[in-house]
């Protein structure tokens, strides 16, 4: 049974930072091997994946095929990295696996653990690039890029108080997480494309298709910025601040100048810079707060705090290095007995400027020695749930220091069809919230469609599980320290919504399919792809689906068409894109809790702010990027979840706020 319903979309819509705020990675259901999320194109759309021959299917690792227009490439040059999370700081780096030419079949095989990966295919001018998610460590993962040629960005870069062009600047575009502007990353440094700006100020980069992009420019007196253009994006205008040039010596505790001292800073703005004969150095640092950190020939460091305006030139900066003493301790679980081979960190408040990073011995004991005089916060991690951090410690202490490890969680649990039987080889998958920073962890079903992960981050998690067309609800599911929690994931048939967006030219829109009637779920919502074409899998029920432009972002609740997903039936829906575009829009709709457009992460210092969207009541407020929220009506804050929930109240109520900036506690009023 097919059924076909049209529909105009219109109605109010905010900006596109909103949808990036709420819509979280989709995780992917398909076949058991296959886990890729391919910036080029809808994964759905085009022909079948190139497979690894038979006698390959039982190996495990990464198999990408290379395709353009709908052929196989051989000779195509595959490169892959993997994924690591910077846990203490946040933040990722990446590191390379290897390249290979693909084969006659267009297909490249990587070994790869469970993890995410970036891959970049060229080949004669024409390039793909995709990131790809490996999370069966002993079966084979399928991923497929398709080379394009891809597209043009131009912008100019100008003095962003005078609006002058800045000859000479230094663009790089880079491929970013689709995941949100709340804690994006880039793609690998080897994947970047640079330009430099003309006389003009004038810049052109060619671009893969269907990528997110985020834009760096740099210019010499000036602070990097960055920028994150759209989709549609053909022409940019980057803004250029004047930078803080910093110039002074590094002595040691008797004064002398020393030659040949690293010196760099926190936030970092330009590379590290080396001391001459004279102890003296230059470096540049972005306005605002920052925290000169130096480190001697002999392994002495030395810290300084500064801030300055735009265009500043601070002369004479002292910096002294030298050594307070060294810092015992131990890291214990929760019976007291020692943790070996915990890796532990040791950073400079406020900035968490790292100063040690060592690993606890057989005793669970550690010693970081020469360390300066500063605030520091350690932070500790044994596997991926038992966790420790303590902050706001003063150096010198006299006494060991110990750590307890929060103990981890676990969960097991069963999959089961409609009519109660166990379901082998589902995929279940947990999510964390997005504040955490979590990485979601999937593990498969056994012959009895039994399944058990462990070693959790303790907290809530969703979890559901997938096979095949089949999908469960989203069931939330506490994990307590120490415990092993229990669920039970039923499998529902699902059916599929399909169809395309109409608008004035194709492109990419994002489609929001929330339960009727309900409350909307932006972790459901879906791309088209490039010609505004659909094809998702659903739950069955009622839908109420709306549609956005590459202009705008969340749809209000009365701009839409209800439609009814129903098992293993199709339901065709054409929809129309909004046109026309109002800087009229009501801050009611924009910012309807006193939550909206805040995101809050957890460091070594506590619960800090990672994002703050422009004109949201927070923001209004004084709220900052990288204060540490203490306190929300006195209470004390501990988890990032505790502060989403005690923040969801309607414009109009108060709620005060209290953090720590730059050393200060700040009482502040969101209302």
């Amino acid at each position: 049974m097919r059924r076909v319903v049209i529909a105009v979309v219109l109605g109010g819509l905010v900006g596109l930072a909103l949808t990036w705020l709420f819509v979280t990675e989709r995780a992917v259901d398909g076949p058991p091997a296959a886990a890729a999320a391919p910036l080029q194109a809808d994964p759905r759309v085009g022909e079948a994946l190139v497979l690894p021959r038979v006698e390959d299917r039982d190996r495990p690792g990464l198999w990408i095929s290379v395709r353009d227009t709908g052929r196989v490439v051989a000779g195509a040059r595959v490169e892959v990295w993997r994924q690591l999370h910077d846990e203490a700081k946040g933040g990722v780096r990446w590191i390379p696996v290897g390249q290979e030419l693909s084969d006659e079949q267009g297909a490249a095989r990587f070994p790869a653990p469970v993890g995410r990966y970036a891959l970049r295919a060229t080949r004669s001018g024409r390039t793909a690039l995709a990131e790809v998610d490996v999370v069966i460590a002993d079966e084979p993962t399928v991923a497929e890029v398709t080379l394009g040629p891809g597209r043009p960005l131009t912008g100019r870069v100008v003095d962003k108080d005078t609006t002058a062009p800045i000859p000479g600047a230094l663009v790089t575009a880079a491929a970013s997480s689709p995941g949100g502007l709340d804690k994006p990353w880039r793609f690998p440094q080897e994947t970047h494309v640079t330009a430099q700006a003309d006389g003009l100020g004038r810049f052109r980069v060619e671009l893969p298709e269907g990528v997110e992009v985020s834009l760096q420019a740099q210019a010499p007196g000036y602070a990097r910025t960055d920028s994150f253009p759209g989709d549609d994006s053909t022409d940019v205008t980057l803004q250029l601040v004047r930078a803080v040039r910093v110039e002074g010596v590094v002595v040691d505790t008797t004064g002398n100048p020393l030659a040949g001292a690293t010196v760099d800073s926190e936030p970092p703005e330009s590379p590290p810079t080396a001391t001459g004969a004279d102890g003296r150095f230059s470096i540049t640092l972005r306005p605002g707060a920052a925290t000169l950190h130096a480190t001697s020939t002999g392994g002495l460091q030395g810290l300084r705090r500064v801030q300055a305006a735009a265009g500043e030139h601070l002369r004479d900066v002292r910096l002294v290095v030298g050594a307070s003493g060294d810092l015992l301790g131990r890291v214990v679980d929760a019976a007291g007995d020692g943790v070996s081979g915990v890796e532990v960190r040791v950073l400079a408040e406020p900035d968490f400027v790292p100063l040690a990073t060592l690993q606890t011995d057989a005793r669970g004991a550690f010693t970081a020695v020469k360390l300066p005089a500063a605030r520091v916060a350690l932070f500790a991690r044994s596997g991926n749930g038992a966790r420790a951090r303590l902050v706001g410690l003063e150096l010198p202490v006299q006494e060991p220091v110990q750590l307890t490890l929060a103990a981890s969680a676990a969960i097991d649990g069963r999959v089961v069809n409609e009519a109660g039987q166990p379901l082998p080889n589902a995929l279940v998958a947990l999510e964390w919230s997005r504040g955490l920073g979590e990485p979601t962890v999937r593990v498969r079903t056994d012959a009895d469609g039994r399944f058990r992960a462990e070693d959790l981050l303790p907290g809530v998690v969703t979890t559901y599980a997938s096979l095949g067309d089949a999908r469960s609800e989203d069931v939330e599911v506490y994990l307590p320290a120490s415990q092993t929690a229990s669920a039970q994931l039923t499998l529902i048939r699902r059916g599929r919504l399909k169809g395309i967006v109409r608008a004035d030219k194709p492109g990419r829109f994002w489609i929001f399919p929330d339960e009727a009637g309900g409350t909307p779920k932006f972790r459901d919502a879906f791309t088209t792809d490039d010609q505004g074409r659909f094809d998702e899998l659903m739950l069955p029920g009622r839908y109420w689906v709306s549609v956005t432009s590459p202009s705008y972002a969340l749809a209000r609740r009365d701009a839409g068409v209800e439609v009814e997903i129903r098992a293993g039936e199709t339901t065709e829906l054409v929809l129309t894109a909004p046109t026309g575009e109002s800087d009229e829009v009501p801050d009611s709709v924009m910012h309807p809790e006193l939550g909206t457009g805040v995101s809050f992460d957890t460091g070594p210092g506590g619960i800090a702010v990672s994002f703050l969207m422009s004109g949201c009541p927070a923001q209004k407020a004084g709220l900052q990027v990288g204060d540490l929220l203490l306190s929300i009506d006195g209470a004390p804050v501990t988890q990032t979840l505790d502060a989403f929930e005690r923040l969801k109240r309607p414009r109009g109520e108060v709620a005060l706020l209290t953090v720590r900036r730059g050393g200060q506690d700040l009482n502040l009023s969101v209302k």
